[in-house]
């Protein structure tokens, strides 16, 4: 990225939130320096009216909307495993 994007960006690139999409779950997923992951929960329609930052992305961030009927947990289970095919590649 030569500026700096934000998660409405992002999101807009990507044709934008499914009507099944939960916006009030929004998950940034970014690699910290040590190897670790950070995790953040965006509440785009907080965002929308004003109310908490509009967060900006940095290079290797994964955004994920959910759909409504996921939980968290499923979210991060999803991507942890697709972070582990990523980097080792797919088990067969």
């Amino acid at each position: 990225m030569s500026r700096r994007y934000s998660l409405y960006e992002a999101i807009a690139e990507a044709g934008g939130i499914d009507k099944e999409g939960d916006k009030k779950r929004v998950l940034i997923v970014r690699l910290t320096k040590e190897g670790g992951v950070t995790q953040q929960v965006i509440n785009m329609d907080d965002v929308a009216k004003g109310k908490a930052e509009l967060p900006y992305l940095v290079p290797g961030d994964q955004v994920v909307v959910p759909e409504k009927r996921w939980s968290l947990t499923k979210i991060l289970s999803a991507v942890s495993k697709a972070r582990s095919l990523a980097l080792f590649g797919l088990p067969f």
